[in-house]
């Protein structure tokens, strides 16, 4: 009955382009679209090969879902896209196309520092933040080990933000607890704005074990902050060297070296941070999507 109800929605509203978000939209959608002779598009944000999320079989059905019901597969990174190829087989129907956000909303210079003094935040102290889910995969355990070590090697002047909620919360506090840091790194839960809260960071840190494309490194990159990001996943497609540093996932050594070099070169800081809002104005804008957009669905 549904399928019937939004088959005769599509005939009677003259739609030709059907846009599917999720994998059900998929099954219905690309149904329909085969039968009306409809195209039909739809994203996908996983990297469906990687099996620390997907078994192989769970990951091979899905990617059929999106090649058999989609004309055209919008993959956020190449590191996606490279997820549907099968030995030397390599789907024409599935497209690159970066995510991308208007950077005139996350624009630095449309903010103030009010919020380091809500937070009673010293003007000397440097701020870390890190957003997103307190999960296994995103790894902010990795962040408070690097700040344990850099504390004790002396380098005192390091805050850290998290932003988010999510099944390890109560451990990572516990670990910051046990570490002597309960007064470095503030859990901020859930945060409906998070600008204001780029706005006073010093160094962003994405510390993700799996990433098809960061979204909150793009925006703090649009915000004019310098990013330290695992090098995994499409991740190092948005963190070049003129933006950021990128290390290996679970390597605390490097992690600390990277955090104790930003910390220690307040130019270099602003450098990355400048050179990163450049490169998202000409990479990653709005403007710059939607006329890519429009040349997959035009192909």
């Amino acid at each position: 009955k549904i399928i019937y109800q939004i088959s005769n929605f599509i005939e009677n509203k003259n739609i030709d382009i059907l846009y599917c978000a999720d994998n059900i939209s998929k099954l219905i959608g690309g149904t329909i679209g085969k039968y009306k002779k409809k195209l039909v598009l739809g994203h996908c944000h996983d990297i469906l090969s990687a099996r620390e999320y997907y078994s192989f079989s769970l990951g091979l059905i899905l990617r059929m879902v999106n090649l058999i019901f989609l004309d055209k597969v919008l993959a956020v990174s190449e590191e996606v896209k490279k997820s549907f190829s099968f030995f030397y087989y390599k789907p024409r129907k599935v497209y690159t196309l970066h995510n991308a956000l208007d950077h005139n909303e996350f624009n630095p210079n449309n903010f103030d520092n009010s919020l380091r003094n809500k937070l009673n935040i010293n003007s000397g102290e440097i701020i870390i933040g890190n957003f997103g889910s307190l999960d296994k995969n995103k790894g902010q355990k990795q962040i408070i080990d690097a700040i344990y070590n850099l504390k004790y090697q002396g380098i005192k002047n390091l805050k850290c933000i998290f932003c988010g909620i999510g099944p390890l919360k109560e451990q990572l506090q516990k670990v910051a607890e046990q570490k002597g840091l309960s007064k470095d790194i503030i859990f901020a839960g859930h945060v409906e704005d998070l600008r204001p809260y780029y706005k006073i960071l010093d160094i962003y840190i994405s510390s993700s074990k799996i990433e098809s494309f960061s979204i909150t490194s793009l925006e703090a990159m649009s915000m004019q902050i310098p990013v330290i990001a695992t090098d995994v996943g499409g991740i190092s497609e948005l963190v070049t060297k003129a933006v950021g540093v990128l290390v290996d996932y679970g390597n605390i050594s490097q992690l600390s070296i990277a955090i104790e070099n930003l910390v220690k070169d307040r130019d270099l800081r602003l450098k990355l941070g400048h050179n990163g809002r450049l490169r998202v104005i000409k990479n990653f804008s709005m403007l710059g999507y939607m006329n890519h957009f429009q040349k997959i669905i035009l192909d």
